[in-house]
């Protein structure tokens, strides 16, 4: 195979799979396929940098000030949704003249 620069999807192709005939026969380091495998595998990853980019995963978790990893998506930490849950709570125990649930 002559060696030149991907310019299409059929040289893409053709790239593809004369890398993957050199990849079967496993070359050895230092001989002709080997080199050959090389500068196949520089040529393709430059074209699918160019043509198929991938884009960075957006990340689900997000972290604010260093401390706690917001699960739940609503940019409030973990022991804020506690604190809110215990004051509910401690209003209703309030509203209910102290007694605890199911008293």
């Amino acid at each position: 195979m002559n060696i030149k620069p991907i310019k299409t999807e059929d040289d893409y192709e053709a790239a593809l799979k004369e890398v993957e005939r050199l990849m079967d026969i496993d070359p050895e380091i230092g001989t002709p396929e080997c080199d050959l495998l090389e500068v196949l595998a520089v040529l393709v990853e430059a074209y699918e940098k160019e043509h198929y980019p991938i884009e960075p995963p957006t990340p689900k978790l997000k972290r604010r000030k260093g401390i706690k990893w917001d699960y739940n998506g609503d940019g409030r930490h973990r022991h804020e949704r506690i604190r809110g849950f215990w004051k509910r709570y401690w209003r209703r125990w309030q509203r209910r003249g102290n007694k605890m649930a199911g008293e």
